[in-house]
């Protein structure tokens, strides 16, 4: 379409240029030959004397008229075939290039509002990044506050559990000295099998031994009640290791129960020994002593029984509370590693945190960068709108200047 329009130019332009030239040559030959034509018809008739000078001086003038019109008529032609052209041209060029103009006017409205139109939006995502940036800070900084708070946890689950071994080492030694009590109740009941074989007590050694009874049997409460407590505690225990996943407290508390009522018990057995080292001593004297009373030496043996029960079940009270202590150390242990664990993907989630905040920044650059290149393109726009703007005044004012 291009070239055949530059061809269809290129002829019209041929077809005036030659229409500009001919068009004074077609006007003004027949008069020069006409006017040529005479005078050499005037110059042949003064020549022979057929015609006198008055005719000779009016053909000559009526040809010099003749030149004059067709000079004056020639340029006339020229001016007008020149102003079909240019009226011609302004109608099959100037008025495509107006249109084109005015085309160029419309598509750069357009673009302005494109531009605006992007430029609101790299505003709002600019809003966007800063907004998102500002969130991932916060969280970067919430991660790490949670990891200072699981390194105290960690911490304060060290300590448990270097607690919890100590009560099981305790634990284990109350054990001991159960068993040992044990052996010296067994010692003092074969001592008593020979009192009562040999029967040789009286009633000094009843009213004794009696009394020693009621502080047995106060003992024995005390023991049964640390049985209670132990076993509550158990319980408590278990509760607090499930618990400990949120700030590991109460594991310590329960901890240094455990040891009060592991140092009551020693002091129990402590008791119960010095009982019986009273009770052989008494039985001793009581070897000195004349008659035989069977019926208090049995009563005595009962009452070692008893002790020996008492004593048998401290120390299952003892084991029970080993191995709750075990349990607690057991779940301390894979709370520890649980938070380990946790620690861990907290690490993970704070270098995710960093590279989102990075990836953030990059964002906000981007955005930054973009909205040069569209305030660049706006600028560029905009000139060109004005250059658009001053080719359609030309223009319009030549048009105006041809009409």
């Amino acid at each position: 379409m291009i070239d055949t329009r530059n061809s269809r130019l290129n002829i019209i332009f041929i077809f005036w240029f030659l229409a500009v030239a001919l068009v004074p040559l077609i006007v003004v030959i027949p008069f020069v030959y006409a006017t040529l034509r005479e005078l050499a018809l005037v110059s042949r008739a003064q020549a022979l004397g057929t015609i006198d000078a008055r005719e000779v001086f009016a053909r000559f003038y009526d040809a010099q008229r003749r030149l004059t019109i067709s000079f004056i008529l020639a340029p006339a032609g020229a001016l007008i075939v020149l102003y079909a052209f240019i009226r011609m041209t302004s109608k099959r060029i100037i008025s495509p290039i107006q249109r084109t103009i005015q085309d160029l006017q419309t598509s750069a409205g357009k673009i302005q509002e494109s531009i605006a139109s992007t430029e609101t939006t790299m505003h709002t995502q600019q809003t966007v990044a800063d907004s998102l940036f500002k969130n991932y800070k916060d969280q970067l900084d919430d991660i790490k506050s949670v990891d200072r708070e699981i390194a105290s946890i960690v911490s304060s689950l060290a300590d448990i559990g270097k607690q919890t071994q100590v009560a099981a080492k305790n634990v284990a030694l109350i054990d001991q000295l159960a068993a040992r009590s044990q052996d010296e109740a067994k010692d003092a009941g074969q001592s008593l099998s020979s009192i009562k074989r040999l029967s040789t007590s009286h009633e000094v050694l009843l009213e004794t031994l009696a009394h020693y009874s009621a502080k047995v049997d106060s003992i024995a409460a005390d023991v049964g009640r640390i049985s209670v407590a132990t076993q509550y505690l158990s319980l408590n225990a278990s509760v607090e290791a499930n618990k400990s996943a949120e700030h590991g407290r109460g594991l310590s508390g329960l901890v240094s129960e455990v040891g009060r009522l592991a140092l009551t018990t020693r002091e129990a057995s402590m008791k119960i020994n010095g009982l019986v080292a009273s009770i052989q001593t008494e039985l001793s004297r009581s070897k000195q002593s004349a008659g035989e009373l069977r019926t208090e030496a049995e009563s005595s043996l009962s009452v070692l029984n008893k002790a020996l029960e008492r004593l048998a079940t401290m120390s299952r009270d003892a084991r029970k509370i080993a191995e709750s202590v075990r349990v607690i150390d057991t779940a301390v242990g894979g709370q520890s590693a649980s938070t380990v664990e946790i620690a861990e993907h907290s690490g993970d989630l704070t270098g995710q945190a960093k590279a989102t905040v990075r990836d953030a920044r990059k964002i906000g650059m981007l955005a930054e960068e973009q909205a040069g290149g569209i305030r660049a393109s706006s600028t560029v726009v905009r000139k060109l709108t004005e250059s658009i703007a001053k080719l359609s005044e030309l223009i319009g004012s030549r048009d105006t200047h041809a009409k």
